[in-house]
């Protein structure tokens, strides 16, 4: 017999005037209820935890910078750099695909920010972007990104992450110019530090050996390099792997980052 009441006394009573009673089991059924109620909310809990409250959209340029970005959690990245700037609505596609609350959007580039900035008014989920304006400076923030923590907070720690990176670019000038008041001449290596041309010159090892006594200078202690795609880069890595000797207590850390048009990407903090 199977029954359910609320008196199981009563129902023993009635039923041992029948005959023998043997395996008797009650069960408290609003225990039970109670019990897979609670297992429940936990099982929630923890896939609620394991999204966690914050996604991170960043743009990125080449395929080992894409990897360096998702080992710290980004997993939402749309491609993009300089020259190749992504739309609002490339960045509100990546924003769409996220399943948390909010989303910290990194551009990693000046001028994606305004772009990003965009995407705030376009969607009901809680946007905010941290003004990153390049790719090192946007790992600076995403080494700070703990998914389990709300938007705004991401937000808070990853801007105090980007304050203290100084970062540079070595690139290859297509034509002459004068730029910041740096004369530049087609084919020349041009150094910038915060998108400012502060030195050029027909040898790659001299304009990053001029930059990389800029950025260590002021006591700064770690230097991240993202090597390019190019010829170029070999050549800067074979002279940055150098930058030991001249700079020991300062760490380097070398990644091959595959970015287009920039030999090396440089950040100092």
């Amino acid at each position: 017999m199977h029954v359910h009441t609320d008196d199981p006394g009563q129902v023993l009573s009635l039923v041992a005037g029948l005959g023998t009673l043997s395996e008797i089991e009650i069960d408290n059924m609003k225990e039970q209820t109670a019990a897979r109620t609670e297992r429940l909310a936990q099982a929630e809990a923890a896939a609620a935890a394991e999204i966690g409250l914050t996604q991170v959209v960043a743009v990125v340029a080449g395929e080992g910078n894409k990897a360096l970005f998702r080992s710290l959690g980004v997993d939402l990245i749309v491609d993009g750099g300089q020259s190749m700037n992504p739309s609002a609505e490339d960045i509100m596609r990546a924003v769409e695909q996220a399943v948390t609350p909010s989303v910290v959007i990194l551009p990693n580039n000046g001028n994606v920010i305004m772009t990003a900035e965009q995407t705030v008014a376009l969607t009901e989920r809680k946007v905010y972007v941290v003004p990153t304006s390049s790719m090192q400076a946007g790992l600076s923030a995403a080494v700070a990104y703990d998914r389990r923590v709300a938007g705004d907070a991401n937000a808070t720690d990853m801007e105090a992450a980007i304050a203290n990176v100084v970062a540079a670019d070595v690139t290859r000038a297509v034509r002459d110019s004068q730029v910041d008041g740096v004369k530049v001449r087609a084919g020349d290596y041009s150094g910038l530090v915060d998108d400012h041309v502060v030195v050029a010159g027909a040898g790659l090892s001299e304009v990053i050996d001029d930059l990389l006594a800029r950025l260590l200078r002021d006591g700064r202690e770690t230097l991240t390099v993202l090597l390019g795609a190019d010829e170029d880069a070999k050549q800067a890595a074979l002279f940055i792997d150098g930058a030991h000797e001249r700079y020991p207590l300062v760490e380097i850390d070398v990644h091959e980052g595959g970015q287009p048009y920039y030999p090396a990407l440089l950040a100092a903090e």
